[in-house]
């Protein structure tokens, strides 16, 4: 949600661009990249994690299935 709205804003701003007002897009368009990322590399270093638990799940799964 953050990330977003760094790229709402910066949207915002090129539009403005776009109308003929006075724009400042370029600071926006770097913080919402650098949000963008931020956002990106947090998503992807808790994959991992993510599919360790799934594995766990599954494990306990195939266990319970078993002992009945």
């Amino acid at each position: 949600m953050f990330a977003l709205f760094f790229v709402l804003i910066a949207g915002l701003e090129w539009w403005r661009i776009w109308t003929q007002l006075p724009p400042q897009p370029l600071l926006f368009s770097i913080v919402a990249l650098v949000a963008v990322g931020y956002a990106a590399y947090r998503i992807i270093r808790v994959i991992p994690e993510l599919r360790a638990l799934r594995l766990a799940s599954d494990g306990e799964k195939a266990v319970g299935q078993f002992l009945e």
